[in-house]
């Protein structure tokens, strides 16, 4: 009888912890034309709300956007049974995906998504987002442990992706399929904190088939451009190991750069394919804020690395036509950069150093260009390229590669060191480099400048 006693008593716990739980079917419908209910979410008695699909999915669950009607009345952050739903936005603390069916539904969410991690949850935090137009939606990601966005647009917002990690060591964002992003002010910000101590940190980033176009022309002068990576923490960072893969993609009319890394104790890996990027610039106020080229201002590259090391190869990247912005520029103690089957043309950065590339290595950096032109190009300093390694080590080797028509103050094509202190070894190899028609904007210049440090 006791038995028996204990093996009722114990149903009914599991049986009352599995409702309080939140365990839900996992597969949630949701339709313009549905009710909210708390058995809501099949086909036939789909969900009004994506608030409430949330609460009814499974973790790890499918939400099934029906995007029929939502052209003209957009999925939002409201609850019919709750007023107050909608100014809070959609939490969510469980993985899950958010797909349209039918047709690609509309979703404005001015309050937005907000991911969380909730802390010792023994699984990771993750979500997709798949065939699904946002407007004025932003979403914040706290430790989500992975991102998948596929053939989805992103308009109107003016931070689009905030990515926050302080208590998970791995965070990796995948964006493929079509994905586009347009009239917004920033795309992605990741921000890591110093919460996951004595822990190495790893973020992947993947990019491939998207483009972006018109962003960043509101907001912020530091909250502008497609993917920025910040240390925000108080104590310096353990290690971050940093890989990003982009390919196919388009960058085209925007305000802030396309790929920006300021941490101080990262190592990355990068890889840059079929990047186009044209018809980017900065306000003129913006551009002379600053007058003196020396001083570190990554938001005038497309290109920014501020880390322990980089390693980046850019294959067929096609940089034209950008106005008073660079296009790469990279400062880290050690760097190795490696630029194939390029184009570079029509850059101009009148007051800095290198249109296309500059780079300062303290201690060592390597630099390898092959099958790559540089047409009209114009600098104060190294009219297409600038590279120094102060009293370091600088290899620099160029095959197959064609200067035209550049311009700068010194060094007209190529400016290596400069007037205090340049590399105290000095690799420098040309094969079936062409250099022509280059000239000063006053007086003469020399195409190429070498500058070395002397040896007391």
């Amino acid at each position: 009888m006791a038995f028996q006693e204990t093996v009722i008593t114990a149903l009914i716990i599991l049986a009352f912890s599995s409702t309080s739980s939140g365990v839900g079917p996992p597969n949630v419908y949701v339709s313009r034309k549905g009710i909210d209910s708390e058995s809501c979410g099949s086909k036939s008695q789909p969900c009004k709300s994506i608030i409430q699909a949330v609460k009814r999915v499974s973790f790890g669950g499918f939400i099934y956007l029906d995007g029929r009607g939502t052209l003209e009345h957009p999925y939002d952050c409201s609850n019919p049974n709750s007023s107050m739903d909608c100014h809070h936005g959609i939490h969510v603390t469980k993985s899950l995906t958010i797909k349209g069916i039918y047709f690609p539904p509309h979703v404005l969410c001015v309050a937005g998504f907000h991911f969380q991690w909730i802390v010792n949850e023994q699984q990771n935090l993750r979500f997709e987002l798949s065939g699904i137009h946002f407007r004025q939606t932003p979403f914040t990601c706290k430790d989500c442990n992975r991102i998948v966005i596929h053939n989805c647009s992103f308009r109107d917002t003016e931070r689009t992706f905030i990515i926050e990690t302080q208590n998970i060591s791995s965070v990796q964002l995948d964006v493929h399929g079509d994905s586009s992003f347009r009239y917004n002010s920033q795309c992605f910000e990741f921000l890591l904190f110093d919460g996951c101590r004595e822990q190495n940190r790893f973020l992947e980033v993947n990019i491939t088939n998207t483009k972006f176009e018109k962003n960043g022309f509101h907001g912020q002068k530091d909250k502008r451009g497609a993917v920025k990576i910040l240390s925000a923490a108080k104590n310096m960072l353990d290690p971050v190991y940093i890989s990003i893969s982009c390919s196919r993609i388009k960058f085209i009319n925007n305000k802030g750069p396309f790929i920006s890394v300021n941490v101080p104790t990262a190592v990355t890996n990068e890889i840059y394919r079929d990047i186009k990027l044209h018809h980017n610039h900065f306000n003129l106020k913006d551009y002379f804020a600053n007058l003196k080229p020396e001083v570190s201002l990554p938001e005038r590259s497309l290109f920014s690395s501020h880390s322990r090391e980089t390693r980046a190869k850019f294959i067929r990247l096609n940089c034209y036509d950008n106005k008073n912005v660079r296009c790469i520029k990279v400062e880290s103690p050690r760097a190795d950069i490696d630029i194939q089957d390029s184009r570079f043309s029509y850059l101009k950065v009148t007051r800095h150093r290198g249109s296309s590339l500059s780079l300062m290595a303290n201690i060592n950096a390597s630099l390898r260009i092959t099958n790559s032109l540089f047409r009209k190009n114009k600098a104060d300093i190294g009219g297409s390229l600038f590279a120094n390694s102060p009293k370091g080590f600088l290899k620099i080797e160029l095959t197959n590669v064609t200067f035209s028509y550049c311009r700068a103050n010194n060094g007209c094509t190529i400016f290596v060191g400069n007037n205090r202190s340049g590399p105290h070894n000095l690799f420098f190899r040309l094969r079936n480099v062409t250099i022509d028609q280059w000239n000063g904007y006053k007086h003469k210049c020399e195409a190429v400048f070498l500058k070395m440090e002397m040896s007391s």
